[in-house]
This record gives structure tokens, C-alpha cells and sequence, in this order.
């Protein structure tokens, strides 16, 4: 599996669609557990609007 191989990965979502959100949280759940250890990983997220923008960094960890 190249994913195994890889020293990172970009995971992108977003932010206007919870179907296309839920869809990409499936995909990571079938990831075995520890897949991201050890790896950088850069989560890109685009909007439609300044509006959908700050619905992302308000719901982001410390936001």
C-alpha cells in the first residue's frame, strides 16, 4: 500500500456539504488505527463563501 509508504499526506474536505464531510470521515475510518502515526499531515479545507469559511475555523480545535 503506498499510503503505508508515505512520509505525509493532504486529506482536503469541504466545508459547504455535512454528506461529502461524513463520506470522507468513512474513508478515513477504514485507515487501520495508527495509519496517520508518525506522518505530517496537512487538512485543507475550502468553502463557497466567507461565510462557510468561519463555519470551519469555528468548528476547528481551539477555534
Amino acid at each position: 500500500m503506498r499510503f503505508a509508504r508515505a512520509d505525509g499526506t493532504v486529506i482536503g474536505t469541504s466545508a459547504q456539504g455535512r454528506v461529502r464531510r461524513s463520506a470522507e470521515e468513512a474513508l478515513l475510518g477504514l485507515l487501520p488505527r495508527f495509519a496517520l502515526s508518525g506522518k505530517t499531515v496537512l487538512p485543507l479545507a475550502t468553502g463557497g463563501s466567507v461565510a462557510h469559511v468561519l463555519a470551519r475555523l469555528r468548528a476547528a480545535p481551539g477555534g
